[in-house]
């Protein structure tokens, strides 16, 4: 390598598979994915447990509501 010329890189060398041990198994790709699919059920089903949970504490509290507002109206 000389510092004037153009070319200071190296040629690249002719292409080799990877060892067994460095290739990316299609099980490692497949965990992943399992691992998001789990993950993400998780959270739809917490989310939609949540929410129900929610709507029926908000009419609880409505209808508790209109309760104290009528019996306050005829007391």
């Amino acid at each position: 390598m000389t510092y004037g010329s153009v070319s200071a890189v190296a040629p690249p060398r002719a292409y080799q598979p990877l060892a067994t041990e460095e290739r990316c198994p299609v099980f490692q790709l497949l965990a992943c994915n399992l691992a998001c699919l789990a993950i993400a059920g998780l959270y739809y089903a917490w989310r939609d447990v949540h929410t129900h949970r929610r709507k029926r504490e908000r009419l609880n509290d409505r209808v508790a509501y209109m309760l104290w507002v009528a019996a306050n109206r005829t007391a």
